[in-house]
């Protein structure tokens, strides 16, 4: 686990949350000014490294929709890869992604959340996800019971 060091309570959250596989205390790199915390092996985090890599490449598990269900779950990926805008809306930085990928994402939303407002934007030549106005109260209440405070900046409540 990394975050950078403004979000190191964060850090410390996931810590605290995985702490039974957790090694040591968390360092810090002061070259990238981030923090990195190191986990165990361990066969259940394989499993899932599995699912999310294949030939190091990171990608979106066809059980995606089996895996990711809870508002939890989508609390953790906005604080990962979410923040407030373009405008009123919400971004999820899904650029690592096929175009493919992206909609399968948004078909998980809908189906799994009740997010029915996403769109896939262009972001050069990767693509991302856009909660549009239609949605972004329906992803606010899901999520802000389980967004820690140093993270409330990305929401626009």
């Amino acid at each position: 686990m990394i975050q950078s060091d403004k979000q190191k309570k964060y850090l410390d959250w996931k810590r605290e949350f995985f702490r039974d596989w957790c090694l040591g205390e968390p360092s810090y790199n002061k070259k990238t000014m981030s923090w990195r915390q190191k986990t165990v092996s361990h066969p259940e985090l394989t499993l899932y490294r599995a699912l999310f890599y294949k030939e190091g490449k990171k990608v979106v598990p066809s059980t995606i929709g089996k895996i990711f269900r809870s508002p939890l779950s989508l609390a953790v990926w906005f604080m990962d890869d979410g923040t407030k805008g373009p405008a009123t809306g919400y971004t999820f930085n899904t650029q690592n992604f096929s175009l493919k990928e992206n909609h399968f994402l948004r078909s998980v939303l809908k189906e799994n959340f009740g997010i029915e407002h996403v769109s896939v934007h262009r972001d050069k030549k990767y693509f991302r996800l856009y909660i549009k106005v239609g949605s972004t109260s329906r992803l606010e209440q899901l999520i802000y019971p389980y967004v820690i405070p140093s993270m409330l900046y990305k929401l626009h409540i």
